[in-house]
């Protein structure tokens, strides 16, 4: 069980941090598209849920085929695919803000203050973003976040999917 979540949640981080490669390597142009922050996490959201899916199918299919599985069984199977899922988006937002490209959160701060500019927000405000930004995007701060994320969006879409993805009730008798 245990092989199947990893493999299915290793899957999924790959798939997470080659969008999430792209979507850094064109920020300039996504960066003119207001909702893409929200649209990242909606394409986590549906990568997550689709593996998790996919995980929980094949350990029916190997593993509980006989005897059935049941909601604990499948809720476990998608909370650890999860946990793969954020270990290997957490650790690549980490090696990249760390080592890649150290100067990241610097860009950020940027192109923020620039537009910020722009839109003629008062100087104070433009430097409580700057400081609240410089906390946030560190390389230790976005691995945690990606982790605790992925657990959360995990534990939510495992409870849906476990529902329909179980085929015994979890205290039968056989």
């Amino acid at each position: 069980m245990l092989k199947i979540a990893g493999i299915w949640g290793g899957c999924a981080g790959v798939l997470y941090v080659a969008l999430s490669w792209i979507s850094l390597s064109q920020r300039q142009e996504l960066n003119q598209y207001p909702a893409w922050g929200l649209l990242s996490t909606a394409l986590l959201i549906i990568i997550l849920g689709t593996f998790i899916f996919i995980a929980m199918r094949q350990a029916r299919a190997q593993l509980y085929a006989q005897t059935g599985i049941n909601y604990a069984q499948t809720f476990y199977i998608g909370v650890i695919t999860s946990v793969v899922t954020g270990l290997i988006a957490g650790t690549f937002a980490f090696l990249y803000i760390q080592f890649i490209e150290p100067d990241f959160t610097a860009h950020l701060v940027e192109e923020t203050t620039k537009e910020m500019t722009k839109q003629k927000v008062a100087p104070k405000d433009i430097q409580q973003n700057i400081a609240e930004m410089k906390e946030i995007y560190t390389a230790k701060v976005q691995f945690m976040s990606l982790l605790v994320t992925t657990f959360f969006i995990g534990i939510i879409s495992s409870s849906i999917l476990s529902v329909f993805v179980r085929n015994r009730d979890t205290f039968s008798s056989n």
